[in-house]
């Protein structure tokens, strides 16, 4: 079972991008969701399901902002994962994630280079120097000792 939050980040998305998401999350049914959605309008409307959290920022204040607030939302549990409404994670991806975790307990932070087009069978770990943030499966406890996503950058930038 996933103890975790997902977090999806929205801004201006297609009617396609919602509908992709409101599809995750009901596939996802047992999985908490943070609907952070930078839009001018809202689209809470598409998102009132039972495991969804709809937070509307309209003034846009950034990847690193709505990822702090999942953060904060997710303090007690024990991942989190971020993605962009242009992600297309598969629908095994939360098994996979928690896989790589089961594999290398001591890692903090998980990353897929395949997000956007499905995974490759061999999971290899790689320390690398930076990972693009969407389709990222973080610890919460190691992601909240180095103090989260720096609100300094606009997009986000991690310190792991």
């Amino acid at each position: 079972m996933f103890d975790g939050i997902i977090c999806v980040v929205l801004f201006e998305p297609t009617k396609q991008d919602l509908i992709f998401w409101r599809g995750r999350c009901k596939h996802w049914s047992a999985c908490e969701f943070y609907i952070h959605d930078n839009s001018i309008l809202s689209n809470q409307t598409f998102f009132q399901l039972p495991n969804v959290q709809y937070f509307s920022d309209p003034e846009n204040s950034g990847l690193s902002a709505a990822y702090n607030l999942a953060l904060n939302s997710a303090a007690d549990r024990q991942f989190l994962i971020t993605f962009d409404q242009d992600s297309r994670p598969e629908l095994s991806y939360v098994d996979k994630a928690l896989n790589a975790f089961m594999l290398e307990p001591t890692l903090s932070l998980v990353g897929f280079s395949e997000t956007f087009n499905g995974f490759n069978d061999k999971q290899q770990t790689h320390l690398c120097k930076f990972l693009i943030s969407s389709g990222s499966v973080y610890v919460v406890s190691d992601l909240l000792e180095v103090g989260g996503f720096d609100p300094y950058y606009f997009i986000v930038r991690c310190l792991i």
